[in-house]
């Protein structure tokens, strides 16, 4: 069994995914692709801090790399092509991305996934 790769960010790419600067970022972007193409086709990317870019910044950022591997799909009935997860406490009616039914093992009917666990 293969095992992920880990790609811990250099300061400069951390710096340059909160700036939004593509053109900085073309090491990592290949590093991505490498993997992808003729790696594990697994990455755990590390050393961004959510905190730091916010919530929008950080969702916007996970669509950016994950744009250089593939297109991205609509997640949601609002469109959405990042869709957050979480458990909705005492909504009995909690579906999709309001429930944490749907976090159990299961497959997706997606060639790539991108998945930020915060």
């Amino acid at each position: 069994m293969l095992r992920p790769a880990l790609r811990e960010l250099r300061r400069d790419e951390a710096d340059a995914l909160m700036r939004g600067d593509e053109a900085a970022l073309g090491g990592l972007r290949e590093d991505l692709l490498r993997v992808f193409r003729s790696g594990p086709r697994a990455v755990v990317v590390t050393g961004l801090d959510p905190d730091l870019l916010g919530e929008a910044r950080f969702a916007q950022t996970l669509l950016q790399m994950g744009s250089w591997l593939g297109t991205p799909a609509i997640q949601s009935p609002a469109g959405e092509t990042v869709a957050r997860v979480e458990r909705r406490a005492g909504d009995a009616q909690a579906r999709g991305t309001h429930s944490d039914s749907e976090l159990k093992a299961h497959t997706d009917l997606h060639d790539i996934l991108a998945l930020a666990a915060i």
